[in-house]
């Protein structure tokens, strides 16, 4: 039978008690042999109070069951606050988990590798705080191992970028210095050319000079000799 009643700490609980059954009688006896039941074990009984989570907003309410219940099933102990009353209990072993709530969504929240690893040592001792409560946190720390490696290797990159910008930096440097230099050139053989083209032309203009030259001096012999042999 099933009784409501106050426990030492003043919660109400449910608790089952037998019920002794009257001796039958020897003259009825029974058409069906009777079967044995398991009498319910005494020491069962089942809190009529509210989880701790229903003091909780709605929206945070709905976080708590997905982490606690769901993603990462919790039973905490809580012994270290085996010193604690029951009523402050309540509310220090509900602070508790809305840190471990706070504390999983930041986790998963992670996106800078530079600020996670900043905050590092803050993680570590808070999981350490957790499992000492009881709280399950294989998980969170197979998790905080595997953002480590990432984080790391995320500054190894950004290292290696860095010093690729530099590297990059130097060369388009020396690159711009000879590209200077090509456009120096280029200016010089432009004025090279053109004072080649010019010589051509005066060269051009010279020869055309020279066969005149060439031609009066001819037509003069020819008109040497011809005064030379007319009569006297």
């Amino acid at each position: 039978m099933a009784s409501i009643q106050t426990n030492s700490s003043g919660k109400l609980v449910m608790k089952f008690t037998s019920t002794p059954s009257p001796n039958p009688s020897p003259s009825a006896p029974s058409p069906n042999p009777p079967q044995s039941t398991p009498s319910p074990d005494l020491s069962m009984r089942f809190s009529l109070l509210p989880h701790r989570s229903s003091y909780l907003s709605p929206e945070l309410k709905i976080q708590y069951e997905q982490v606690f219940f769901k993603e990462i099933p919790q039973t905490p102990h809580f012994s270290p606050l085996s010193k604690l009353n029951d009523e402050n209990k309540e509310g220090v072993m509900l602070g508790w988990d809305i840190s471990f709530l706070t504390f999983v969504r930041k986790l998963q929240n992670s996106a800078d590798p530079s600020i996670f690893l900043s905050e590092l040592k803050t993680y570590t001792d808070q999981l350490a705080e957790f499992e000492t409560m009881g709280y399950e946190v294989s998980k969170l720390r197979e998790r905080l191992h595997v953002l480590i490696r990432k984080a790391n290797k995320h500054i190894m990159l950004k290292h290696a970028v860095h010093e690729a910008e530099e590297e990059e930096k130097e060369k388009t440097t020396k690159a711009k210095c000879q590209e200077c230099r090509i456009q120096d050139l280029e200016e010089d053989l432009k004025k090279a050319r053109k004072l080649w083209e010019s010589q051509k032309s005066d060269i051009q203009k010279t020869n055309m000079k020279k066969r005149k030259f060439v031609e009066d001096a001819t037509e003069n012999v020819r008109e040497f000799k011809k005064s030379a042999k007319s009569p006297l």
